[in-house]
């Protein structure tokens, strides 16, 4: 990460003034930026065309400022675009940088320069949010047996629901928690893993919260296995 800024902070320095100028394809610039602090994706992508596609923001904090840089190479551009956390340690922190090409009027490419985005801080969100609502406290997996690259929280109801992806392998962790303090439910241990459609799944009580953890893969369950959803059971907490 230190070695990027110090590319962005040179290019502000030693770029030549007049390229700091408005030039072509600013326009189209402006309106995208002014779509990602609005969180209209969709409307972002819209600038593009029809066969550029925006990279994935794999976080949903919101996207409190974006800063635009020139680059000695006519007809690209630099972006760094900056989270704001409202929780732990508040303030900006990088997002992303993305270099822009644009030609005519049109974002043709984006490359990502640097994805600094934590999907993690979903699952914190969610699982706080659910705290504050219910004064329960959810516990969440230490351990994968993939490389996590996005996360996804919801509260539905009395429960909650998280998913954990690996998008280039289709592997993902699936835990949904509700309260419980049902009599008739005694397994304070994970019961044994039991195939479902397309994965492992494993149920458990613990402190008046009902788990189900499913393991999964979206095409093959040979690429998964039961030693290795229990591994991801037993590090929850």
């Amino acid at each position: 990460m230190k070695w990027i800024l110090v590319v962005v902070i040179s290019v502000m320095l030693f770029v030549p003034a007049q390229l700091t100028q408005a030039k072509p394809g600013e326009d189209v610039i402006d309106k995208f930026t002014k779509a990602l602090l609005a969180h209209k994706y969709e409307l972002a992508q819209s600038y593009l065309n029809h066969d550029a596609k925006m990279p994935e923001i794999r976080e949903d904090s919101p996207i409190r400022g974006v800063t635009g840089l020139p680059t000695p190479i006519k007809g690209e551009r630099i972006l760094v675009a900056y989270f704001w956390d409202d929780e732990g340690v508040k303030g900006e922190r990088i997002a992303f940088i993305w270099k822009l090409t644009i030609k005519q009027d049109h974002i043709t490419h984006i490359e990502t320069i640097s994805d600094a985005a934590n999907p993690f801080m979903n699952e914190n969100k969610t699982v706080n949010d659910y705290r504050t609502r219910y004064d329960l406290h959810v516990m969440v997996p230490g351990e994968f047996p993939f490389d996590v690259n996005t996360v996804q929280g919801k509260i539905i109801g009395e429960g909650i629901k998280l998913m954990y992806e690996d998008a280039a392998d289709d592997k993902y962790v699936l835990i949904q928690a509700e309260p419980n303090e049902s009599k008739s439910i005694m397994h304070d241990m994970p019961t044994n893993p039991m195939k479902v459609k397309s994965g492992y799944e494993s149920r458990f009580l613990k402190d008046g919260v009902y788990y189900t953890v499913t393991l999964g893969h979206k095409r093959w369950l040979s690429h998964i296995s039961k030693k290795d959803l229990m591994k991801v059971v037993e590090s929850m907490k």
